[in-house]
């Protein structure tokens, strides 16, 4: 198998298809010791997969298998992805999150032209890990169609949830109403 640093994490899994050996390069990684996360798919288990979404081609039947049980062991380390797109601004994680269509690569890509020194994290689905008491935005390679993604983490410093509407405002909500938005967007399979 392969190895990976994906969210601090060592990571071993096979790869097949080119999507996830583009998306997952930059992770590549030479640890010694046990991985902490072992995928143990191949070939024969997307062909399998398939045959019960036979519109999903095999190439991306591998990157959602290899995504949704990453992010499954994720709990064990105090993590989950997030649907979102995540910048890094002055050494801080900001996550724009909201359902599909609505605007968070968009948001980004403003971010990124108009405030200098941003950078990108993860374009789809960031890792946010709870580590040391911190909460810390990271770079996965399972960042959507766009690829945009970096091997780096921040603390986070903000999650808007974006919704369209009339008119631009911001406001605070509260825990409840984050919660509930948090968990719409929690990623599983």
């Amino acid at each position: 198998m392969e190895k990976f640093l994906i969210a601090g994490l060592k990571t071993e899994f096979n790869m097949v298809y080119y999507r996830l050996k583009e998306h997952a390069e930059p992770y590549k990684a030479d640890f010694d010791g046990e991985a902490d996360i072992k995928i143990p798919f191949d070939e024969k288990d997307y062909i399998i997969r398939q045959q019960n979404k036979p519109h999903i081609p095999l190439d991306v039947m591998e990157y959602i298998t290899v995504g949704a049980v990453f992010n499954r062991a994720l709990l064990d380390y105090n993590g989950v992805m997030l649907h979102s797109s995540c910048v890094e601004k002055d050494g801080f994680a900001y996550l724009f999150s909201a359902d599909c269509g609505t605007g968070k690569s968009t948001h980004t890509h403003l971010w990124l032209k108009n405030l200098s020194g941003t950078r990108i994290i993860n374009d789809d689905k960031p890792v946010l890990r709870l580590e040391d008491g911190v909460w810390y935005a990271h770079g996965t390679p399972f960042s959507g169609k766009t690829n945009e993604s970096t091997n780096t983490k921040a603390p986070v410093r903000a999650i808007v949830f974006i919704k369209r509407g009339q008119e631009n405002k911001v406001r605070k909500i509260a825990p409840a109403e984050a919660i509930k938005l948090i968990f719409k967007q929690l990623l599983s399979a």
